[in-house]
Parts: C-alpha cells; sequence; structure tokens
C-alpha cells in the first residue's frame, strides 16, 4: 500500500467478514493521502444486509469553495468609434491596390 501511496480508512482491528467462530478483517477501504484528508466517518454500516461481509459506511466532505465568475467584457458596449479610427489609422501606411477581387 506504502508503494502505491494508499492507506486504510478503516480503524485498525475493525472486522468486516463473520464466519462461524471466527470475525476478521477481510475487506479493506483504501484511499491516497490527499482523499484522506476529506474523511468526515468510515466505519462500520449499522444495518446488516444479510451478508456474512458487513458493510462499510465512508463518508467524505467533497465541499468545494464557491466561485464567483470572472467579468467579461461586453462587446456590444465597445468603443467601436474609436476602434474603428484606430484600426483605419494603423492602416493607413499600407497601400491597397485597386478593389477586393484583385
Amino acid at each position: 500500500m506504502d508503494e502505491h501511496g494508499l492507506l486504510s480508512l478503516l480503524p485498525p482491528g475493525t472486522k468486516t467478514w463473520e464466519g462461524p467462530g471466527c470475525e476478521i478483517t477481510i475487506d479493506l477501504m483504501l484511499t491516497f493521502t490527499e482523499l484522506a484528508e476529506e474523511v468526515v466517518h468510515c466505519g462500520m454500516h449499522l444495518t446488516g444486509h444479510g451478508s456474512d461481509h458487513r458493510a462499510i459506511q465512508t463518508e467524505f466532505d467533497l465541499t468545494t469553495p464557491e466561485k464567483t465568475p470572472d467579468s467579461r467584457p461586453l462587446f456590444k458596449d465597445a468603443a467601436w468609434n474609436a476602434i474603428r479610427a484606430r484600426v483605419q489609422d494603423r492602416l493607413a501606411p499600407f497601400t491597397w491596390g485597386g478593389g477586393v477581387q484583385e
């Protein structure tokens, strides 16, 4: 587990399987370090489901920070006359021959 950066979330000694005369930990809940920091609860589920394996309940806090959208320019509010004049001034030194179809 260490080689792959995994951690067990179950408390040590948690028994997850019950057989005739014995209980052992056979089921695991593994996660990576970053997600382990977000664990709210990991343990046995209280409700039995008719299996010899006990259900594992794991809860993570996965809330994300609220992000406010960045403001964007509204092109309809641009100073188009000023933009047009500036483009014409910048293009004026270039000579254009004839019409569009040449």
